[in-house]
């Protein structure tokens, strides 16, 4: 796996000018972590993501173009966490679920626009139709604010403790 970190390459100085000032914001905050690391997402000019939950919390930051992030205003009523958790690929489908497009809540993302996608939020991105879209999502794993996790992150593990060979302890990608 290419990370892209060494001199003269695409992200040379991203650790320095990015990701360790952003860790040492969290850590002033009281925030911890047990991984945390960027993934650049480029899409094509109306091209969308599957309908899906991530395995993480996702600080997003569009860098050029347009994409439109769809989640929904009760997501939890939608896809309970305990089912997210428990059936990790259940969630995830090409094809967006039929919805009450009033139920779904979305954010138009614009160069410099940044948002914070709560680990297991089930939701879809599509870019914009007239140009290619990139943004850089910084993933976090076992975010814990003062050593107390997020109510999705205690469902997680309060599952990993009755299933630990469920549990998402290595990403060997990273």
């Amino acid at each position: 796996m290419q990370n892209f970190y060494a001199e003269g390459q695409f992200l040379a100085r991203f650790q320095d000018c990015v990701m360790i000032p952003w860790r040492a914001f969290l850590s002033q905050l009281g925030f911890t972590w047990q991984r945390c690391y960027p993934i650049i997402f480029i899409s094509g000019k109306g091209c969308r993501s599957t309908y899906h939950a991530d395995s993480s919390h996702v600080l997003a930051y569009q860098v050029y173009g347009e994409k439109h992030f769809h989640g929904f205003l009760e997501p939890g009523k939608r896809e309970p966490v305990q089912k997210l958790v428990a059936d990790r690929m259940g969630v995830t489908r090409i094809a967006i679920p039929e919805i009450d497009p009033s139920e779904i809540l979305t954010y138009n993302m614009l160069p410099g626009d940044v948002l914070w996608n709560q680990l297991l939020t089930p939701h879809w991105v599509d870019a914009g139709d007239d140009e290619v879209a990139m943004s850089i999502n910084i993933s976090h794993g076992g975010v814990a604010y003062r050593g107390a996790f997020c109510p999705n992150e205690q469902v997680l593990r309060q599952y990993w403790k009755k299933n630990p060979e469920s549990a998402w302890l290595v990403d060997e990608r990273y």
